[in-house]
């Protein structure tokens, strides 16, 4: 029996039944139920905002089960309550935006060389073949 931290409330549970406690659990899966339906009955895209006044479901609760990819909500982009953790950019659901992305992505690159391949029979510590042991 191991303890865990709810990943939603922060309390700690036995953690034999996923990431949430039971009654963190309760209320996302309440919530998410409330959510589909509303979602698959609407026949216009909907944002974070509708749901949360229409629907009674709390900023944390929605925001939770969109970073959980439970919920993709149509129209504005999946997670449309995120924003970029560089330049603060609304996101489609991704930590970074577009821009900060590709900046990220250069930087990698830039800062990481490819390596060269290693040619066959040789080993990666040098030019010397590894010594083997046994008879001479």
């Amino acid at each position: 029996m191991a303890l865990s931290q709810c990943a939603f409330c922060g309390k700690l549970f036995n953690d034999a039944m996923g990431k949430e406690c039971m009654e963190c659990k309760g209320i996302l899966d309440d919530a998410f139920v409330k959510v589909r339906a509303y979602l698959y009955a609407s026949k216009e895209p909907v944002t974070a905002p509708e749901i949360v006044e229409k629907l009674g479901v709390s900023e944390k609760v929605l925001d939770y089960l969109i970073k959980q990819n439970r919920i993709i909500l149509n129209g504005s982009a999946p997670g449309s309550s995120r924003k970029c953790r560089v330049c603060g950019a609304p996101t489609t659901g991704a930590q970074l935006c577009e821009a900060c992305s590709a900046k990220f992505n250069s930087s990698v690159r830039e800062n990481n060389p490819p390596e060269k391949k290693q040619q066959p029979g040789r080993s990666s510590a040098g030019s010397q073949p590894m010594a083997t042991w046994g008879k001479r």
